[in-house]
């Protein structure tokens, strides 16, 4: 149950009980007093018993019982998670509701066994409405005792707890986090990972998984809404000393100010990076890929929202946690490489942006989608698009606003400029006779990725876990056509490198499945180059050139272990056909392949 729900409901039984319970004595002392009405006995003896042995002994007695054993319980919840447990319980309004109400039904029913004169008394009325007050207050505490155990039992869940404690985590605590740092026995983290991580030592894994997923959540809520960090007329902008605040970002100007926002992924990810750290410990494949599956998430985001750091420490956290699964659990391993493939995704869906000869034009959409989502502007709409007569520069223009992309000199960088004195560089690419805008990646996630490709390959060979081997050529296999399309020059050649080595591995392994696979990959990046005529390197040379020399460097190590297996020499002639279709996709524009020869 979510937390707001339940304290929304605990609030209403004690605003109901506030305000109906009084009403209800009113009404019956009004009955007796007009009326006559008397809904209790009158009889001295009988009221007497009704004081001391249901309004004291009975209650008292019940109410030693239901605290006894609800401590018992919490204690004992305390125990298992955290202790903040009995922290929340004690903060609970039912819990003191209940003690209010028994002790001050106690406490009625004593001061009228010694302050009411039952054997003098000539008032009966008086007394029935007494005795009536007291029936009332024993009803009410027997009542009490339904919401007071659903709640508690609610509260005492594990996901209510973490809830309660993320919501802990506010914006005051956030900046003094940045600002400041804090105390671990103040962190407000540590008890939620300490639920968490005491729940995969138990084998409780519903709990563990809701918990990840509930730290994830809490991380999207404050990445995607976090409030102003610092904010002076757009004037002054802070990078606190503290690592978690070593990037910012800067949304959009609104009444004449500029929002700032400190990245919240160092804070969550160390976290995340702990969890994992005991499901390694306790061999819980699980959490493992769901830690695994979080960070690679949460890389994602950062690359989006170009958070160069969070997403190196993304990767760096992948590496740490995948490295020490690769020999007993193929199923994390599967889901480091998926993490991995979805940051690689994004990476290439950020890269290329739009052809300056094609705006205003065909690409018109590309670049409003790039200024709506990347910079938060949401005036591109029908907004005017102009370029210069030398076609170095892209004016957006709508009302007051406006943006500009110019092109440099030597045509190798832009620069975008936007009205509200934002700036931002972009590379520029001369493709065929065409000026090609692409975002200013990080390049050292991207290598930091390539490297954890190769680290992985390496020591899946050294394992021989072929199939693990596979899977990750066939990850990467679906993104080729991703990054031909979008023109990730650095990317291919990254990834020609790392299908090379695998193949080169495969030969000297003889895993035919496995080197048939790397070749059809890099046909397949050669086909593409050819047919797009791509160029890129120093000093350039067409991509086809470029893959057919990784083919040729696995056909000479082939070449070596020929007269060894004779089945490599199929894949010899493969390789061939595969260099001689590229080369014709280079030399002619008709398309002439082999495709049947990969079936």
């Amino acid at each position: 149950m979510n937390i707001s729900k339940l304290d929304s409901q605990e609030k209403l039984i004690i605003r109901l009980t506030i305000v109906i319970f009084p009403m209800i004595i009113v009404l019956v002392i009004l009955l007796s007093l007009r009326f006559g009405l008397n809904f209790a006995t009158g009889d001295k003896e009988t009221a007497g018993s009704i004081f001391s042995g249901v309004g004291v002994g009975a209650l008292s007695g019940i109410f030693a019982l239901v605290i006894s054993l609800t401590l018992m319980v919490v204690q004992m919840s305390s125990q298992q998670y955290t202790h903040r447990i009995m922290d929340i319980h004690l903060k609970s309004l039912i819990f003191w509701a209940v003690i209010v109400i028994y002790s001050g039904s106690i406490f009625y029913n004593v001061f009228m066994l010694g302050w009411l004169d039952l054997e003098n008394s000539s008032s009966i009325p008086y007394i029935s409405i007494y005795v009536e007050i007291s029936i009332l207050l024993t009803f009410l505490s027997f009542i009490m005792l339904i919401p007071y155990f659903y709640i508690t039992m609610r509260r005492l869940k594990p996901e209510t707890v973490i809830s309660k404690l993320l919501a802990n985590i506010d914006e005051d605590y956030l900046k003094r986090v940045y600002k400041e740092g804090v105390a671990s026995k103040e962190d407000k983290m540590l008890p939620i990972t300490e639920i968490i991580e005491k729940s995969i030592s138990s084998g409780d894994h519903e709990t563990a998984r809701l918990g990840i997923d509930m730290i994830y959540t809490c991380y999207i809520s404050w990445a995607e809404n976090a409030k102003i960090l610092k904010s002076d007329g757009g004037k002054t902008i802070s990078i606190f000393n503290d690592e978690n605040a070593a990037e910012i970002i800067i949304d959009k100007k609104e009444n004449g100010k500029l929002n700032i926002r400190a990245d919240v992924s160092h804070y969550f990810l160390k976290y995340i990076l702990s969890i994992g750290r005991e499901a390694i410990i306790r061999e819980n494949e699980n959490s493992m890929k769901q830690v695994l599956e979080t960070v690679g998430k949460m890389g994602e985001r950062a690359i989006r929202e170009n958070l160069n750091i969070s997403a190196r420490k993304s990767v760096e956290y992948t590496e740490i946690i995948g490295s020490k699964v690769l020999k007993d659990h193929d199923p994390v391993t599967q889901q480091m490489i998926d993490s991995l493939q979805g940051m690689l995704r994004m990476i290439i869906k950020n890269e290329y942006l739009f052809s300056m000869d094609s705006v205003p034009g065909g690409d018109d959409e590309k670049l409003k989608e790039f200024l709506k989502y990347d910079f938060d502007i949401d005036w591109t709409e029908n907004a005017e698009i102009r370029k210069s007569d030398d076609g170095k520069t892209i004016s957006i223009l709508k009302d007051e606003n406006s943006a500009k992309i110019i092109v440099d000199e030597k045509k190798e960088k832009a620069t975008l400029k936007i009205t509200d004195f934002r700036t931002h560089d972009l590379k520029v690419k001369t493709e065929n006779g065409k000026l090609i805008i692409y975002k200013r990646g990080d390049e050292e996630t991207l290598r930091e990725i390539f490297t954890l490709y190769h680290n992985t390959s390496d020591e899946l060979f050294k394992l021989r876990n072929y199939q693990m081997l596979k899977y990750m050529g066939y990850s990467v296999y679906e993104i080729l056509d991703s990054m031909m399309t979008n023109r990730c020059y650095d990317i291919i050649a990254r990834t020609a490198e790392l299908l090379e080595s695998i193949a080169l591995f495969a030969v000297k392994r003889e895993i035919r499945d496995l080197l048939h696979q790397s070749v059809h990959s890099i046909y397949k990046m050669g086909i593409s180059s050819a047919k797009d005529k791509l160029m890129w390197g120093t000093p350039k040379r067409t991509g086809a050139e470029r893959i057919i020399d990784h083919l040729l460097k696995i056909e000479e190590e082939a070449l070596k272990y020929k007269s060894e297996l004779q089945e490599f020499d199929s894949i010899i002639n493969e390789i061939e056909y595969a260099r001689r279709d590229i080369e014709k996709y280079g030399e002619e524009e008709e398309e002439e392949d082999f495709s049947d020869l990969w079936r």
